[in-house]
């Protein structure tokens, strides 16, 4: 078995690939698939930082989902308190 260069092999997979990746250096960069073996050809893979933006709910429907919650919380404990108060009174009985 021989050794294996680990900035000569780099360099070359870095050259090989350099023309298929987005030109902007800051959203790529290289990643081991498996953290185990190192570096080495087949291990390493780029990876591209995502160029979608996150779209953020409104404030107000953020406000109307959690009124919702609230309101669901409420109905929920009202119902297990009218349950509670019909065990009772079927208990006097």
């Amino acid at each position: 078995m021989f050794a294996i260069d680990g900035k000569r092999v780099f360099r070359t997979f870095v050259d090989d690939l350099e023309h298929v990746t987005p030109t902007n250096p800051g959203r790529r960069y290289l990643s081991l698939k498996a953290k185990d073996p190192g570096f080495t050809p087949e291990n390493v893979e780029w990876h591209f930082h995502s160029t979608v933006k996150v779209r953020f709910r409104s404030e107000k429907a953020v406000e109307m989902a959690r009124d919702q919650a609230r309101d669901g919380r409420r109905k929920m404990i009202a119902e297990q308190y009218r349950q509670w108060e019909v065990k009772m009174a079927q208990r006097k009985r």
